[in-house]
């Protein structure tokens, strides 16, 4: 796991082809902001509009792990990767870099 600063991270884990499995909220009434986010958005929420830290998952295969986390801004200040991931850590970082982060329906928070 990559090492916090204190500051409030907000979780996205993602599947294989790379469409988010799930988005957290990690904050005071994370749960009301998550509902109210996808409220406004017609239930499909774009996540680089979401303008704080993020900490992103992504698990390519079985057992393989990348993350990163992004600054509010959407720019990657973190990377890290399990032995298994190697072979899609280059994959990982190029599209975070070119696509940024797709959009989600699954948005929970604390």
């Amino acid at each position: 796991m990559l090492e916090g600063d204190g500051v409030e991270r907000r979780r996205i884990a993602s599947a294989q082809t790379g469409p988010v499995v799930r988005a957290h909220i990690r904050a005071p009434n994370g749960n009301k902001l998550a509902s109210q986010l996808l409220r406004d958005s017609s239930g499909w929420f774009d996540l680089n509009d979401l303008r704080v830290a993020r900490h992103v998952i992504w698990e390519p295969a079985e057992l393989a792990m990348c993350e990163a986390c992004l600054d509010p801004d959407g720019r990657i200040k973190a990377l890290n990767r399990n032995e298994r991931a190697g072979a899609h850590f280059d994959d990982f970082q190029k599209r975070l870099r070119t696509e940024g982060l797709p959009h989600t329906r699954v948005l929970s928070g604390d």
